[in-house]
């Protein structure tokens, strides 16, 4: 199924594993560049090698999602590796209420 995401960029929190990666994954089958972030360094890498055997930029960040400068930092590192050229992602998945009342903060301040 073409889901019209080759070469889109996409943000994922809780990404080395479970939910998190299963989506991952599955945007990589799909040719999206995928920026994952997680609290554990060797896992995270481990899933960003599996993910960028699909031809895709996996790039891993480790972050402590639970503080408004952890999730400031992953989605300044993920933009920079990623090359976004926008400040707002193409997709994105969060399950983290920090970086959900970030980006929030973050719209309202842009606009």
């Amino acid at each position: 199924m073409d889901l019209g995401l080759k070469n889109k960029n996409a943000l994922i929190t809780g990404g080395s594993q479970g939910i998190g990666f299963a989506i991952a994954k599955a945007l990589a089958e799909e040719g999206c560049n995928v920026a994952i972030g997680a609290r554990g360094r060797e896992r995270i890498d481990q899933a960003a090698t599996e993910l960028s055997k699909l031809g895709v930029k996996a790039v891993p960040i480790a972050v402590d999602f639970t503080t408004e400068e952890g999730c400031r930092a992953f989605v300044e590192n993920a933009v920079a590796a990623l090359r976004v050229r926008h400040s707002h992602q193409q997709c994105r998945r969060d399950n983290s209420r920090h970086l959900r009342d970030f980006h929030r903060r973050e719209v309202v301040q842009n606009h």
